[in-house]
Formats: structure tokens, sequence, C-alpha cells
């Protein structure tokens, strides 16, 4: 079973900050740190999941990060209940889910069986910091 963790960019102070500052109601509203005022979500904060995977360099892979291994460069996304690697180098879309997940195989979308991020890839950035490596 894999660690379940996030972590939490505010993106007013464009950083990433402790996620244990963040606190959500019964209602689901977001609060930050002892403030009682609520946060607006969708304006201020990225929450990232993590994978439950390293590259090789030993670095925890989230949602949203940037990998790059000897074939191309791939953003990871979350997506029904799977994290999949989307190769963004080339015009060709090309989806991998990033471990083994026989039953997240939907709208025949491949998988990847034998991925290892701790061999094979490393982080070089992520969406919201790297924007110009998805071009």
């Amino acid at each position: 079973m894999r660690e379940i963790k996030f972590r939490v960019l505010d993106k007013k102070l464009n950083q990433y900050i402790n996620p244990y500052n963040i606190f959500i109601d019964a209602y689901g509203d977001i609060y930050k740190g002892n403030n009682d005022s609520k946060i607006d979500f969708a304006e201020k904060l990225i929450i990232q999941q993590f994978t439950g995977l390293k590259d090789k360099n030993g670095k925890d892979i989230y949602e949203g990060d940037i990998i790059q291994d000897s074939f191309a460069n791939y953003k990871i996304e979350y997506y029904k209940g799977c994290f999949w690697c989307v190769d963004i180098s080339s015009d060709f879309t090309d989806e991998w889910t990033i471990k083994d997940c026989y039953e997240c195989e939907v709208e025949e979308r491949p998988y990847l069986h034998s991925f290892h991020p701790e061999k094979q890839v490393k982080i070089i950035g992520n969406i919201f910091e790297n924007p110009e490596l998805l071009k």
C-alpha cells in the first residue's frame, strides 16, 4: 500500500507550503493555519498527491511533476484512479499508467506493466513552476 501524502502550492506566494497547515472542515471549506477565514481554494492553492513512487534520485514523484527518461518527457496526471505519464515531448500523445494498474485500463488507454521510475526517470520540474517544459 502506498503512502498517502500531498504537497500544497500557494499560488499567491508562489511557493510550497506545509500541507499540515491546511485544514478542511466537515463542509469541505479549506482553512490555512490557525486563521478563521476560509481560503478560496481554486484561486490560491494547488494540492498535488504523491504517486507513491520516487525517481532515480530518490525524489518523491507527485501529480503535476514533469519526468524525463531516455525517450521522452512526461507530465504526471491523476485520472480515473491512476497516475498517468502523458508524453509531452512530441505531437503524438502517448499515455501510460505510472505503475501496474490492470483495473485502470479505461477508454482503451495503454498502460505499462514494468515501469520502474526509481531506475529510469528523473524529475525535471512541474507544470506549475516550469510551464515552459510543456512546450
